[in-house]
């Protein structure tokens, strides 16, 4: 990932997830799109741990889709693995922000990469981020997640649940195969 000057600590937050089976491929290695995903169960937890639930925004006709996506797979990530999801508000503009992510194994850098997202209303055109929500993307941790929410909780807590689709990745290019397996 390019290099950009520090960001302030109190604009990460860490998830903790466990690797599920149905995450994984013929190879049993964490299937390279998924990574979006755990991107996505993070920036969730990031907002939670401020005190605010995506919905209440989108009630409002306040929407960040993802519209740009980049990953670099370092190393790879097996079923039952714990993995630490570091996500950080890294850059907020008038119309869009930028969150930055590592992926870790016991301290080992398995990915990382970034989202940018755009503020646009219910008619999919940009907007201006609302000055309230532009403050919490400059805000440290207020609150502990919402319970279950550090173990994997936007997919659902794998441990008692069905297999199936527990969320989406967003619509976004990217380019990456298989990171290499090297542990």
């Amino acid at each position: 990932m390019p290099h950009r000057p520090p960001t302030p600590a109190y604009l990460t937050s860490r998830f903790t997830l466990q690797v599920r089976f149905c995450e994984t491929d013929m190879m049993g290695i964490v299937h390279h799109a998924n990574y979006l995903t755990y991107f996505e169960a993070g920036r969730v937890d990031w907002l939670h741990r401020r005190g605010i639930s995506y919905d209440i925004w989108t009630k409002q006709g306040i929407h960040l889709p993802v519209v740009e996506t980049r990953l670099r797979y370092r190393k790879a990530a097996r079923f039952d693995d714990v993995l630490v999801v570091e996500t950080t508000c890294a850059l907020v503009t008038r119309v869009t922000l930028r969150f930055d992510y590592r992926i870790l194994r016991d301290g080992v850098l398995l990915c990382e990469g970034e989202t940018l997202l755009a503020c646009v209303g219910d008619d999919l055109t940009p907007k201006r981020l609302p000055a309230a929500m532009s403050d919490v993307f400059k805000s440290p941790e207020h609150e502990p997640a919402h319970k279950g929410h550090h173990h994997h909780k936007s997919h659902g807590d794998h441990a008692h649940e069905e297999p199936g689709r527990h969320g989406h990745a967003p619509d976004a290019a990217h380019k990456g195969a298989h990171p290499p397996d090297s542990r």
